[in-house]
């Protein structure tokens, strides 16, 4: 099988044509496909010869010697509709963050997302302050306490109400020194040129890709280890399986040499094969920040970046001013802090595409109607109770993107944090002088749209499913009531037919009776 991997198939395609031409190559596989155990599969048989190049595909693909890559924090946003509000407040009472002694300022996180609840728009936020494992205190001023990840140092969480119905928690997980080196320990090992069955053929695995899956690996685990976080304490959307989408998540990078996201004709991006595993190696989808040099928001990354929404905000180290990191405590453990106070507010509105994302899914077209078809029961009154929750969700879901649109509607809910990001490449953009803030409130704002005439279209859908239900058995049930009627009609003609044989029967047997008595009684009077 010719690789479908690019970088292997140029590779495997240089050594086939040393070794033999592409036609006997095509007859020794269709030959191997069709007598399996006598001919050998020529894949195999030159494996040694694909390995003879891993020594350079695993040298080209490693960080310079005097690079540093260094994953600092991460960053989950869950987010809390009116269904998963008991739960929300229970985590919060299970983890004793619903006392006024436990919040930053005295706030209780409990009572004021109540208050904005009650309100008819909602909006604010709240800071959480810095979360740790309890035990000694390592936090000046006031905290808040949990059982963390353990590849998690701390954390710092707030709570952003976005409408009265909608509101999320963009909670930044600070990793552990020895979990900050393990995207560069994946580039910097050596790996081995892999064959795996596929389909009917064979894939071939150069070290290169094997490090990107490596690196996508590695990013699905820690995104897994922090949604799970979510489920056991602060249970929401994205933390259930109703969502069906993953948990949006955004990494954040730094280098100590190579500069990430660099134009595609910069010299240092196509140096730099390291960059392109990480998927960090240019700047087409990225964003940049205006207040650090170099510092870039992008997603979605390839081709090393998981399922679902997945950034990475990433620079060199010496791109951040040491002045304005004293502050925070200088150096690097100053890092992620700074630059929590500058995205978060940015991590609360891009997440919303994934909210989007999975309320689409679920509410798409060709999804209903074959949950329709294959869902339903046979049992009318089953049908109606599964169509009533089908018509529950879809109400449900049109109220919630209802409130995005309305949200998404104002220019100001997308300022916090969002209108600092510039284009690198402006051009790609049909707009003049496009931002972020603009971009994403374009998005969110047509597919929450599109989302309510959906969950309306859906809701038609379930009330003509409904009508055409209640129509059937109401005409299952008049030719019921006319069988019935005919059987009634039936069993009266029998009984009658058997009143009246039983009658007759009586009456010829009185006439005998009186006949036999008229006989007996004849000699006598005479």
């Amino acid at each position: 099988m010719v690789p479908t991997n690019r970088r292997s198939s140029i590779r495997t395609g240089r050594m086939r044509s040393d070794l033999l031409t592409a036609s006997h190559y095509r007859l020794h596989r269709a030959a191997h496909r069709r007598f399996p155990r006598i001919i050998s599969n020529p894949d195999y048989q030159h494996l040694e010869i694909h390995r003879s190049h891993d020594a350079e595909e695993n040298a080209r693909s490693q960080p310079h010697q005097d690079e540093s890559i260094r994953l600092r924090s991460l960053w989950a946003i869950e987010y809390y509709f009116p269904s998963h509000d008991d739960g929300l407040f229970a985590g919060f009472a299970r983890l004793g963050w619903d006392k006024e002694e436990t919040g930053a300022l005295g706030r209780n996180p409990a009572d004021w997302l109540r208050k904005r609840k009650e309100t008819i728009s909602g909006g604010g936020w709240s800071n959480l302050g810095y979360i740790a494992r309890p035990g000694p205190k390592r936090f000046v001023g006031p905290h808040r306490t949990a059982a963390l990840p353990d590849d998690v140092d701390y954390a710092e969480c707030r709570i952003y109400a976005l409408t009265s119905a909608v509101s999320c928690i963009v909670m930044m997980f600070v990793v552990k020194e020895e979990v900050g080196g393990r995207y560069e320990h994946i580039l910097r090992q050596t790996y081995q040129t892999e064959i795996r069955p596929r389909g009917r053929g064979y894939e071939i695995i150069g070290p290169e890709l094997q490090k990107e899956r490596a690196i996508s690996n590695a990013r699905s685990a820690l995104r897994s280890e922090l949604r799970n976080w979510f489920q056991r304490n602060l249970p929401g959307y994205f933390s259930s399986e109703e969502s069906g989408t993953e948990m949006p998540v955004c990494e954040f990078l730094t280098l100590m040499k190579a500069q990430p996201f660099s134009p595609r004709d910069d010299d240092m991006a196509q140096s730099e094969p390291a960059l392109h595993v990480l998927g960090i190696d240019h700047d087409f989808d990225a964003w940049a920040y205006g207040e650090v040099p170099g510092l870039r928001f992008s997603w979605p990354i390839r081709p090393a970046g998981p399922k679902g929404l997945y950034a990475v905000i990433a620079a060199r180290r010496d791109n951040f001013p040491e002045d304005k990191l004293e502050m925070y405590g200088g150096r690097d453990s100053a890092l992620p802090v700074f630059l929590d106070h500058r995205i978060n507010g940015l991590l609360s509105r891009w997440s919303l595409l994934g909210v989007l994302a999975g309320l689409e899914r679920k509410f798409a077209l060709r999804h209903i109607t074959s949950e329709l078809k294959a869902s339903l029961p046979r049992n009318a009154l089953k049908r109606l109770n599964r169509l009533g929750d089908l018509f529950s969700t879809a109400t449900e879901t049109g109220l919630l993107a209802a409130e995005i649109e309305r949200f998404s509607d104002q220019k100001i809910s997308f300022s916090h944090g969002v209108a600092a990001f510039s284009p690198c490449r402006p051009e790609y953009y049909r707009t003049e002088n496009p931002s972020l803030a603009g971009i994403f409130r374009e998005n969110i704002n047509r597919r929450s749209k599109t989302l309510v005439q959906r969950a309306s279209s859906s809701q038609e859908l379930m009330m003509q499913q409904t009508t055409a239900v209640g129509t059937r058995e109401n005409v299952r049930l008049q030719r019921r009531i006319m069988l019935l009627t005919w059987i009634i009609v039936v069993l009266t003609g029998l009984l009658a037919w058997n009143v009246f044989r039983d009658l007759s029967s009586s009456q010829a047997k009185d006439e005998r009776q009186v006949t036999e008595q008229a006989e007996f009684a004849a000699p006598i009077w005479g």
